[in-house]
């Protein structure tokens, strides 16, 4: 129930637009075979997950029945819940390139959930050839509906599928972490950035806050890189035995820089 209610939330602006949130399945069963595409998808919606409201349990081939009618006339949610569908073999067997295929024309139609399943799936080269542009085009649609900053800033930062540019890398990386302020890998990405200067102003204050946030989750090189700002005294006096206890830290998480600097 608690899946249909989520899934619901996505259809909910569109549903709401044609007078359909509401209605009991039955109601929705007799607008689904008027040919309502909404009404397929948020029955097959109803039938993929169970809806407790109306006692109704789950039926995945009732689910891909009005999944399909809704995808036959280009109905981007339910093209999206067929890929779904298909990936995790639910009605049908277990085929990702199927998967794919009804992933890429949902994500054609601008449906987000799609481009990411899209583009993750051309970056890896799972279901697909890998093909780093078609990846970075696909993540670059979907930072345009607010997906995967950190994503495309990593497209740009290393120069996959385009060519490198430390701006938009770092423009990527802001946006992410303000939506993620917590992730440990974008604080240590940021960390990177604001200490070298890359796509921004090098600012050593910021970089040394960036990485601190990023050592208390445990990130080694941001450790190595606080030990570094110890030792050489980089925002304030130096402090030989903080230095050493980074130093030791980092070497512990595995970053051998670390290591090999408490060995000379």
């Amino acid at each position: 129930m608690k899946k249909f209610l989520f899934f619901l939330s996505f259809l909910a602006p569109f549903a709401l637009a044609e007078n359909l949130a509401f209605l009991t399945i039955p109601q929705l069963t007799e607008k689904a075979e008027q040919g309502n595409p909404m009404a397929q998808t948020i029955l097959g919606t109803a039938y993929h997950f169970g809806q407790t409201k109306d006692y109704l349990e789950k039926d995945y081939s009732k689910a891909l029945h009005w999944y399909k009618k809704a995808a036959q006339q280009n109905e981007p949610i339910a093209l999206y819940q067929l890929g779904v569908m298909h990936e995790f073999g639910r009605g049908v067997e277990k085929d990702g390139k199927e998967a794919f295929k009804w992933y890429l024309k949902s994500a054609e139609l601008g449906e987000r959930d799609a481009q990411s399943r899209v583009a993750f799936a051309y970056y890896k080269g799972e279901w697909v050839a890998k093909d780093d542009k078609q990846a970075f085009y696909w993540f670059k649609k979907v930072t345009e509906q607010g997906l995967y900053y950190d994503m495309l800033g990593i497209f740009y930062f290393h120069g996959i599928g385009t060519e490198r540019n430390d701006e938009k890398a770092f423009e990527n990386f802001i946006k992410a972490y303000q939506q993620q302020p917590k992730k440990a890998s974008l604080q240590e990405q940021l960390g990177i950035m604001y200490e070298f200067g890359l796509g921004t102003n090098e600012d050593v204050h910021r970089a040394f806050d960036f990485y601190r946030q990023a050592a208390e989750q445990g990130k080694a090189y941001s450790q190595y890189r606080l030990a570094y700002f110890y030792e050489m005294g980089k925002v304030a006096s130096p402090n030989k035995e903080m230095a050493l206890a980074y130093y030791q830290l980092a070497c512990k998480n595995g970053e051998q820089k670390a290591c090999e600097t408490m060995g000379k």
